[in-house]
Formats: C-alpha cells, structure tokens, sequence
C-alpha cells in the first residue's frame, strides 16, 4: 500500500478524475487531499523525494 502524505486540490488537480488518473497511473492507493486556493490553475512541481 502506498500511502501520498498530502496533495493540494489546485491546478491539474483541482479535479477529481484527475486526482484519480494520477493514483492509479502511479500505484497511490490513499491520499490526504488538503484544501488548495479556489479557482487556482497554478500547479506545483516538486522533485520525487
């Protein structure tokens, strides 16, 4: 099980079938999906730790 600490509900993910598009292609069963700003379009992009 694969388990993302958080994710941010803006940009490319401001919408859930994205959301779930993302899990599946990369194998992330639970995720804790905090608030983002309402209406962003702004996607962050950080490094795989």
């Amino acid at each position: 099980m694969i388990i993302d600490g958080h994710a941010h509900a803006c940009g490319t993910y401001a919408n859930g079938d994205n959301i779930i598009k993302y899990l599946d292609l990369h194998g992330i069963d639970i995720v804790v999906l905090c608030a983002g700003e309402p209406e962003s379009k702004k996607n962050y992009a950080y490094p795989m730790l």
